[in-house]
C-alpha cells in the first residue's frame, strides 16, 4: 500500500474503533462501493481530494500533505442536526487520535437523490512522510 492508502485507511480504522461512532458506517469512496437505497444510518464515504507535496526547510526526504474527502450522508428523515452532530463525532474523534492532523473542516450541503440523503461535505488535511 502507499502512502495515500495507509492515510486513508488508518483514519477509517480511527473512527470505526471509537464508541461514539458505532452507528455509522464508513466506506472507501474508490472504488466506488454501492450504498443502500434509501440509507438508513449514517454513512461516511471516504477518500483523497487532493495531494501537496511540501519540502522541508532543511534535511532530507518530504512531506506529502494529504485533504482526506469525508462526504458524510445523513438519511432525510434524521434531519438536518443530526448531519452536524455526526460531524462534530467525528471531529471529535479525530483530533488527538491522528497522529499528523493539520486541519479539518466541512461545508457544503446537498442532497443526493440515489440514497435519500442530505450531504455535508468535510475533509481532514494529515501530513505524512513521503
Amino acid at each position: 500500500m502507499g502512502v495515500i492508502d495507509n492515510v486513508i485507511g488508518n483514519l477509517i480504522s480511527v473512527l470505526e474503533s471509537k464508541p461514539q461512532l458505532k452507528g455509522m458506517s464508513f466506506l472507501r469512496e474508490y472504488p466506488a462501493i454501492v450504498k443502500g437505497n434509501p440509507l438508513r444510518k449514517v454513512t461516511v464515504a471516504v477518500g483523497m481530494e487532493k495531494m501537496d507535496m511540501l519540502k522541508p526547510p532543511s534535511g532530507p526526504g518530504l512531506t506529502g500533505l494529504i485533504r482526506v474527502r469525508m462526504h458524510i450522508h445523513v438519511p432525510v428523515s434524521d434531519g438536518g442536526l443530526s448531519m452536524h452532530q455526526a460531524f462534530s463525532a467525528i471531529a471529535d474523534a479525530v483530533v488527538g487520535s491522528v497522529g499528523g492532523l493539520q486541519s479539518l473542516g466541512c461545508g457544503g450541503i446537498s442532497y443526493d437523490r440515489p440514497t435519500a440523503t442530505i450531504v455535508l461535505q468535510a475533509w481532514v488535511e494529515i501530513a505524512a512522510a513521503i
